[in-house]
């Protein structure tokens, strides 16, 4: 299982595909997080 730990928090989505998280350094968060599915939808 993939998983993205930022912060001691899992922030994945937990959906099959490819799973992307946008993460400001500035304010030090997540903006986004988005994924590709297996039909190439992008989805929130």
């Amino acid at each position: 299982m993939p998983s993205a730990v930022l912060n001691g928090v899992e922030n994945l989505n937990k959906h099959s595909g490819l799973n992307i998280i946008v993460y400001d350094k500035s304010l030090k968060e997540i903006i986004d997080t988005i994924y590709l599915d297996s039909t190439n939808v992008i989805k929130r």
